[in-house]
């Protein structure tokens, strides 16, 4: 893959989620906001200011997904109230994704 001074604005990413009384995951489709290191960190710094719940915090980095139910704040919470790891493990991903931290490679 070819770098850019500046990279794409989204980025999408399969995120694996929790479902009580499943062996497996369920996997949804996320689109992400892109941030620089500067707008990541006034951001997570904003967010730790108004001490800021998972579901808070993600709600502005999070931009679309493939779900049949269109994405729209409303839609989110819906989302993680339902799946209670979900809030958690799209922010870990996020952050993942931004690191190349993934957890056992």
């Amino acid at each position: 893959m070819k770098l850019k001074l500046i990279p794409d604005p989204t980025f999408k990413t399969i995120v694996n989620i929790h479902v009580a009384g499943e062996k497996q995951k369920g996997q949804i489709e996320i689109t992400y906001r892109a941030l620089s290191l500067p707008e990541l960190k006034k951001y997570f710094d904003k967010a730790a200011k108004e001490k800021a719940d998972y579901f808070e915090t993600i709600k502005g980095l999070i931009v679309g997904w493939n779900l049949e139910e269109p994405f729209t704040p409303e839609n989110l919470k819906i989302f993680t109230d339902n799946y209670h790891t979900a809030a958690i493990t799209l922010l870990e991903t996020y952050t993942q994704e931004l690191t190349n931290s993934r957890v056992g490679n």
